[in-house]
Parts: C-alpha cells; structure tokens; sequence
C-alpha cells in the first residue's frame, strides 16, 4: 500500500550559512516535514512562503532545487525540481526527480530540497547555481557559505575574483585562490582563464571555496595579535592551516587521541591529531601537549590489549611504526563508540625507542 505522505527536507540559504565543514549542509540536522503525496509544488512554494521560510509573497521568486546524492558521495542541488512546473505532485517527482526506482517510499526515505529566494525569475535561466564558501584560516579557522550566484557555465571562472575581492576587501595586488569542493577528498584548485564549462561546472549547482592567500608576514602578524585562548583554539593547540585544501584534509582526517600513562598515574591527555600522521608525528604532538622538554623520540606507544580495557605490555614494534596513525590506532581496536575519539598509552624513557631495540630490553621482576 502506498504512503500517503512523503518526508522533505527543506534546506535555505540561512541553513546552509550556518554549516561549518564540507558539502553544503548536515542534512540530518535539518527536520523532515511530512507532507502529503498529493500537495503540488505551488502548494508548497506556499507553505514556505506562510510559513516564512523564505522572505516574499511572491511564488514566481520561489525556485526549488531538487538535491540528489552524487557517486561520490556528495549531495548538490541538480536542476529544479520537475522543471519548475508547479502543477507537478510530490508523488509525481518522487522517481522522476529524485532518482527513487518506486513510488512507495520507505518510512525512513526521505527528498531533499533546496529552497531559493530570486530578485528574478529570469535569473536562472541557461545558468548554473554556485555557492561560495569562504575560508578564514586565523583565529577561528572556518569555512562558511556567504552567498549564491548564477552564472552561464560558458562564463571565464576569473569573472569572479572581482566579486571576491570586494567581499575580502583585497586590494588588487593580493592574490585570491579559487577552488571546486567536488568532494570531501577532492578539493581542486580552479583555473580563472577556464570556463566553469571546461571543468565540468555546468549541471545543478557545485561550491567554490574561496580565501585571500596570506603571506608569511601576514601571517606571523596575525598570530601575534591573537590572544593565548585564542591561539588554542586554531588546529593541534595552536598550528594555522593556510590552505583551504589543507583544511578539507585536516576536518576528513583529524582525530583525538587520549593518551594515557602505562603506569596508570594522572589523567589522560587529549590530543588533537590526524590519522594520516606519522609514528613520529604523533610523538612532537602528545609532547607539545604534555609542555615536555623531553625528546620525542624517547616516548614509547603501546596500543590495547585485544581482550581488555589495558595497554598491552609489549611496545609498538618496528613495523608497526611505519604504518600512519590510522592502521597503528587499529591495533587492538583502540577506538570505542565514537570513531574519531581513540586512545593510546604511552612511557617516557631516558633512552630512544631505537637505543632500547639496538640494545635490547629485559624486565626484572621482584617478587
């Protein structure tokens, strides 16, 4: 039997500004309405507009932009829903627009719709819809959307800087980075003498994350005038992330470690790290965060034991210790409920880990 509702997820421009990370919004946060499978999509246009989601009375300046899921995991808005035809029903768009095989959704189905309020109806006509994110790297290191535009896909990408630059407020000679959020894992830098047409740019709608490039003067000065909270808060307790490519990589990969003692003693410290660093990486971060004037390489890591809540008595051993992060937090499944929360333990020694495996190592028991 077929439901006689349907879920929709509404997202608006104020939505999608509030996100701060990748792809264009946390669907989940947004809640489903439940409507019914024979409202038409001018009934909805208004429902949104008596319901002030958007801020007119006029329908005509009401687009809905059917949001589909993307191979590569992404979600992004993929032409209007029913080509703008608001005699169309929800149970009529349901496979024709958002790609179900069969009009009798699952309870938990849901569509997803971005909500656009124009100047001009004309406005959307043989163009594509971009949303740009900005990045601020200092202070508070973050991406947000800032605005939408349309635009012909056969337009040069530079067309843009000048709309940047006035929102950045860069003088001419300061140098602006453009680049395309194809996915979380694939951030690329976009090419101002293209055309968006040229770069695959020219279905529904993509992102273009933009950023004044900062000098290392700039950078150093604006450090300086940060305050000491303030300089915790940016990534690792205090390391800038210039780039915003290398910002993607940084919220796709981080994750935090507590470090505990092996003996026991003390709290567990919290670290901020990324799961493609490096055994020796992962050392120069818990030392920073423990202020140890020690060297690094005199720390020792014991990932846990298989068959209980304790470090194992054995060290990490060589091969081990050429893995990345990620496969050496998989020993002994370091991780608990949440993924991105591990814990390692960890001993400081007088001698390197290398001293201790040229050398040898015995324990003494005394019993």
């Amino acid at each position: 039997m077929q439901n006689l509702y349907v879920h929709v997820c509404i997202a608006t421009l104020q939505d999608i500004q509030k996100h701060d990370g990748m792809d264009l919004v946390n669907w989940n946060e947004i809640t489903p309405l439940k409507l019914r499978r024979s409202m038409t999509l001018g009934e909805l246009k208004e429902l949104l507009i008596r319901d002030r989601m958007v801020n007119t009375n006029d329908h005509n300046l009401v687009a809905l932009w059917k949001c589909v899921n993307r191979q590569n995991n992404t979600v992004r808005p993929a032409g209007l829903v029913a080509n703008g035809d608001v005699n169309r029903s929800l149970s009529d768009v349901v496979t024709e627009s958002f790609g179900f095989r069969e009009k009798v959704l699952r309870r938990d189905d849901v569509i997803k719709i971005f909500v656009e309020q124009l100047d001009n109806p004309a406005e959307i006509d043989n163009t594509i819809l971009l949303f740009f994110k900005h990045y601020q790297p200092l202070k508070a290191p973050h991406l947000q959307t800032v605005a939408t535009l349309h635009v012909p896909n056969t337009e040069k990408i530079g067309h843009l800087l000048e709309k940047m630059r006035n929102y950045l407020k860069a003088y001419d000679d300061e140098e602006i980075a453009m680049f395309e959020e194809v996915s979380a894992k694939c951030i690329t830098p976009l090419d101002p003498s293209k055309r968006f047409v040229d770069v695959d740019m020219g279905d529904g709608g993509d992102i273009i994350t933009f950023q004044k490039v900062l000098s290392p003067i700039q950078i150093e000065e604006c450090l300086s005038a940060l305050a000491p909270e303030e300089i915790a808060a940016l990534p690792f307790g205090g390391e800038p992330i210039e780039n915003a490519k290398d910002y993607y990589s940084y919220l796709l990969s981080r994750v935090i470690i507590f470090f505990r003692r092996k003996d026991g003693r003390g709290e567990a410290v919290r670290v901020e790290c990324m799961a493609t660093d490096s055994y020796a990486t992962a050392r120069k971060r818990l030392a920073r965060a423990l202020c140890l004037q020690t060297d690094p390489a005199k720390i020792r890591f014991f990932p846990k034991d298989y068959y209980q809540e304790a470090p194992r008595n054995v060290p990490l051993n060589l091969d081990d210790r050429k893995e990345d992060l990620n496969a050496i937090l998989s020993i002994g499944n370091c991780g608990g409920a949440n993924n991105n929360i591990r814990t390692l333990w960890y001993e400081e020694n007088e001698h390197t880990v290398e001293e201790f495996e040229s050398a040898g190592e015995g324990r003494i028991i005394l019993r």
